[in-house]
Order: structure tokens, then sequence, then C-alpha cells
């Protein structure tokens, strides 16, 4: 039976926060528990020495140690994500929204009002682009996907559900 370990994960802007994660647990379960406490894009985490963490493994096979503190690197930077044909982008701002543009008559950034799912898109970390479609993994691990429904676009509540705890689009 696993252990619970207790860590403090801190923030370089001082704010700092508690999360309690099993010691079998993945160390990307870990990022994906700060992220989602956070409610910010994580880019790493790092020991107190500053050796990052790796992205594969598990918090016992690192030797994390109950109450051990960790520190943050939040990502900073704006991501662009290009239709394959170069019609339509989406950027992910650096509060996690999502800004989209191209060409108008193009059904994956033009479309009706609420098309993409804007009250969807936000606390994204990562889009990728098909060729009509995008889809958008939010950091507490759920896809939103906007586009031409037979290229991926729109995703049905049966499969919406399915598309929950994801670390990897």
């Amino acid at each position: 039976r696993s252990k619970m370990l207790a860590l403090s994960v801190s923030l370089f802007s001082g704010q700092t926060l508690d999360v309690q994660i099993p010691s079998d647990a993945s160390l990307n379960r870990l990022k994906r528990l700060v992220q989602s406490k956070l409610q910010k894009p994580v880019a790493s985490l790092a020991r107190r020495s500053g050796r990052p963490l790796p992205e594969l493994g598990s918090v016992a096979a690192e030797g994390l140690e109950d109450g051990e503190e960790l520190t943050v690197v939040l990502q900073q930077h704006d991501r662009l994500c290009s239709h394959p044909d170069g019609l339509c982008f989406s950027a992910i701002r650096r509060n996690g929204t999502v800004k989209f543009w191209g060409n108008a008559l193009c059904e994956v950034c033009g479309g009706p009002p609420d098309f993409p799912p804007r009250t969807e898109l936000f606390h994204v970390q990562k889009i990728v682009a098909a060729q009509n479609a995008f889809a958008a993994i939010r950091t507490d691990g759920r896809v939103v996907t906007w586009g031409e429904c037979c290229a991926g676009g729109e995703t049905s509540p049966a499969v919406a559900e399915q598309l929950l705890e994801v670390q990897e689009i």
C-alpha cells in the first residue's frame, strides 16, 4: 500500500501551496496536480537544489520524501499553433486562454459566434492542429476540440466524457 506524501510547492513569486500525493504516483500526475491547483500551465518542477524532476518516473523512484519542498516553473510564453494549410492560427496566451484568427471563410476559425468553444478554452497548456480541426488540452487534463466534425473538431458528449485526465495530445 502506498504512503501519502505531503509536499510544499513554491513559485518564484513566493506563492506556496501544499499538495498530497501517493508515493507510488507518477511524476506526471504530480505535475498535473500542481497545474490543477494553480490553474496555470507548469513547465517543470524542481527540487530545492534546482535539479528539475524528470518527466517520467514515479514519486518513489525519484526519492521524494514527506515534507519535501519543490519549486514550480510556469510556462511564460505565448504558444502558436497553425492549421496545416496556414488558413487559421491559435495562440495560447500567458493567462491560459486561447486567441484564434485566420480566413473568415474557414470553418475551423470562422463559424458561429460560439465556435470555437470559447467558454471552455481556459487554462490551456497545449494546442495541436489537424487538417480541419484543433484540439487543446487544459491543465486539468480535459481536451477541448473545435473545427469540422468529420475531422475531429466536434466532440460528442459520450467522447467528451472519455477525454478527461489526458496527459498528451
